[in-house]
């Protein structure tokens, strides 16, 4: 009978063991989803809606390449974007410094400012309040994706958008910029589009509306600029030349293809023009007739063949062909 009651209690013990130990591992999952930088959507997926911050996002996974001896991640960009005329509002610049606060007690590197995306996100910001909604997408059906397609002549990569909407009543900018990158932080998707640890550039655009602001963040991913902005629009058959720099640490471009718009983020079979590079991580796709008329989009193949079967592909300027 003594034996009987000692297997019991045995069985009772190991069961409880067994319970605390599978709760642990519950909880361990669960920060490291939560706290894991670098997850961000694919093109397509679905984004989460806030009542007063927002994300949107597609700007990929990559690891970042190389890191220096205390641990502080580093990437080789050889290129600068460019700029714009409008001065930077303040609040901007601390939300841009505030951003990259988080990202340097998350040993990443931080974010090149760059003009044009500010001034998409500046649009944003003030359409948002003129028309009065708050959201990723508005009222014309248009995303971030397309914003900056058709804002930012030479940028080739992938982008993620982080929203918010304040009282500016007795907050100075600095504070301000504290408070909208620290409501971030706390939501799950913002942190992530944050800490992405294969983005390089930022801008941040931020407009005043009574006692309201309005922040648009816009992050991304930059795998080349081009020499020359796209034109708007371009009569079809007409030559078509792109040639720019590729960043540091990315494969060569190999080909440019010339897609519907807006492109969906599949690799759909199309035609490619190839590119010639140069040792000095130069490229060139030499005059090519565009499409029939419609609204395409501009998508360079990254890689040295197909073959491979790893395709990547990175969306750039959209452009109206007439």
């Amino acid at each position: 009978m003594s034996r009987t009651l000692q297997r019991q209690e045995d069985i009772a013990r190991d069961g409880r063991a067994l319970f605390v130990f599978l709760l642990a591992s519950l909880l361990v999952l669960g920060a490291v989803f939560l706290l894991r930088p670098g997850w961000l959507d694919e093109p397509g997926a679905p984004s989460t809606e806030m009542h007063t911050a927002k994300n949107d996002s597609d700007a990929g996974t990559r690891r970042p390449e190389r890191s220096d001896a205390d641990g502080a991640t580093t990437r080789t960009l050889i290129f600068k974007p460019p700029s714009t005329t409008p001065a930077m509002d303040p609040l901007e610049k601390a939300i841009m410094d505030e951003t990259n606060r988080y990202r340097g007690q998350a040993r990443l590197t931080e974010l090149s400012p760059d003009g044009v995306l500010a001034d998409v996100a500046r649009q944003h910001s003030r359409d948002m309040a003129n028309r009065e909604y708050f959201a990723h997408v508005d009222p014309d059906g248009k995303s971030h994706r397309w914003r900056v397609a058709r804002g930012h002549r030479t940028l080739i990569g992938l982008t993620a958008e982080n929203l918010d909407r304040q009282s500016t009543l007795d907050v100075s900018d600095r504070d301000l910029a504290r408070r909208i990158v620290a409501g971030w932080m706390e939501r799950v998707r913002q942190r992530k589009n944050i800490l992405a640890a294969d983005l390089s550039h930022m801008g941040v655009g931020v407009f005043r509306h009574g006692d309201a602001v309005y922040a648009t963040q816009l992050l991304a991913s930059v795998w080349s600029y081009l020499d020359d902005e796209i034109p708007d629009e371009i009569g079809a058959g007409q030559s078509l030349s792109v040639s720019g720099r590729m960043a540091g640490g990315r494969p060569e471009v190999a080909a440019l293809r010339i897609v519907d718009a807006p492109w969906s983020g599949e690799a759909e079979s199309t035609a490619e023009f190839p590119a010639k590079t140069t040792p000095d991580s130069r490229f060139a796709i030499p005059d090519r007739p565009t499409p029939q008329p419609g609204t395409r989009q501009l998508v360079l193949r990254f890689g040295s063949s197909l073959r491979s079967g790893r395709v990547v592909l990175r969306p750039g300027p959209i452009v109206e062909v007439r």
